[in-house]
């Protein structure tokens, strides 16, 4: 997940334009999940340490 934070704009774009390809899923749905997993990783990490 990190790792995907670190790829160029168009890189992102091109990876969310694939997986849509792949899975029929809309490219904003898929990075809005990205970024919510994101989120939640960070949040409920930081309640159990």
């Amino acid at each position: 997940m990190n790792n995907r934070l670190k790829l160029p704009k168009q890189m992102q774009v091109d990876l969310f334009d694939r997986l849509n390809t792949m899975t029929g899923i809309q490219p904003q749905a898929v990075e809005k999940d990205t970024w919510l997993t994101l989120v939640l990783r960070m949040i409920l990490s930081q309640r159990n340490s």
